[in-house]
């Protein structure tokens, strides 16, 4: 096996191979991918002393989501679709399904790192 540390996917992939000693079925990659863009969400909250807990952060200004339709007590992601032709779709819950930016932001972290993905928000 040739390791290929190129990309966080690549790196996730060539791990997971060792380990199960086969490829990543479709279903394990979308699990991985399903972690990671729950993870990127997660970075837009801030930690808060209160009933909440937590609260959306700067970088929602600075990229522009507070212009989009988000309930940012609850946005999530709900599932990462494995498509025939290697793509996966990731459903994001709780935000306007015309959510372009946060859709952008999200496609684009998980495209650098290496998985082909197209991101659906809904409600």
């Amino acid at each position: 096996m040739q390791y290929d540390d190129s990309t966080l996917a690549s790196r996730i992939k060539s791990f997971r191979t060792l380990i199960l000693g086969r490829e990543p079925t479709a279903a394990e990659v979308a699990a991985s991918i399903k972690l990671q863009a729950q993870r990127l969400l997660e970075w837009l909250y801030d930690p808060v002393d209160s009933s909440l807990g937590w609260m959306a952060n700067k970088r929602v200004l600075e990229l522009g989501f507070s212009a989009e339709v988000i309930n940012w007590g609850d946005l999530n992601v709900t599932e990462v679709e494995p498509q025939e032709d290697g793509s996966f779709i990731v459903h994001v819950e709780e935000a306007a399904p015309d959510c372009k930016r946060l859709q952008t932001w999200l496609a684009d972290w998980l495209r650098a790192w290496g998985w082909d993905c197209h991101v659906e928000t809904e409600w």
